[in-house]
């Protein structure tokens, strides 16, 4: 079943108007008619309260357009892709039309698109095989770990932002691509160090975020 109609049927059975639902969400009943008629689809925080309000488990309202979402995600994903590469192979022709393309700069590009592809890699694994609690693998915290639904809402977000990571780093990656056309030597190596350290920084801040949102949705 749709989550759309999920949705519906959910609140008829709880005898809540549009309008009801939408105060209790505190969403507009707009919102509430556009989830309806599959035309938006709630964020996560959202889907928690819905899950909290007609005690379902959120891998149930997760699971309802899994593979829609997965889909939208995958091409947005393998779209950038293709354009990064693109670039990418753009730039090598540039630098042999000058005669300047050795073995370092084709590891420095490889290296640039290392990044967004383990993050998309990690996000699309948790995405299509959500970690089970009571193994040694996904985004385990104490916050994390209090309840099954902090620990479906853990793990959807951390897929989701791993993905936000993924996209955002191609960027990155296509613009370094561009710009290591006119660079050299030494200044290769300083953008490739700076992309480890962005990676970094947004690992960690995938992090932050995540446990930010746990603690304001579950304490």
């Amino acid at each position: 079943m749709e989550f759309s109609e999920k949705l519906k049927l959910m609140r008829k059975e709880s005898n809540l108007t549009q309008e009801e639902l939408a105060q209790k969400l505190h969403i507009t009943r707009q919102a509430v008619s556009n989830y309806e008629q599959g035309r938006g689809y709630p964020s996560i925080e959202i889907l928690v309260s819905i899950a909290e309000l007609f005690k379902v488990s959120l891998d149930e309202l997760l699971s309802a357009n899994a593979v829609r979402r997965q889909a939208r995600l995958v091409f947005a994903l393998l779209a950038e892709a293709c354009v990064c590469i693109f670039v990418a192979v753009l730039a090598v022709y540039f630098r042999a039309q000058r005669q300047e393309v050795d073995v370092l700069f084709l590891m420095e590009i490889a290296f640039a698109f290392f990044f967004p592809v383990l993050a998309a890699l990690i996000g699309a694994m948790i995405q299509i095989f959500p970690p089970k609690r009571n193994k040694f693998v996904g985004y385990r915290t104490r916050r994390s770990m209090q309840s099954d639904t902090a620990w479906s809402f853990a793990q959807a977000a951390t897929a989701e932002m791993f993905c936000k990571v993924a996209l955002i780093m191609f960027a990155v990656a296509a613009v370094y691509a561009i710009i290591a056309v006119f660079l050299h030597g030494i200044a290769d190596m300083v953008v490739i160090v700076s992309l480890a350290a962005i990676f970094i920084a947004a690992l960690i801040a995938v992090a932050c975020i995540v446990e930010c949102k746990l603690k304001k949705l579950f304490g």
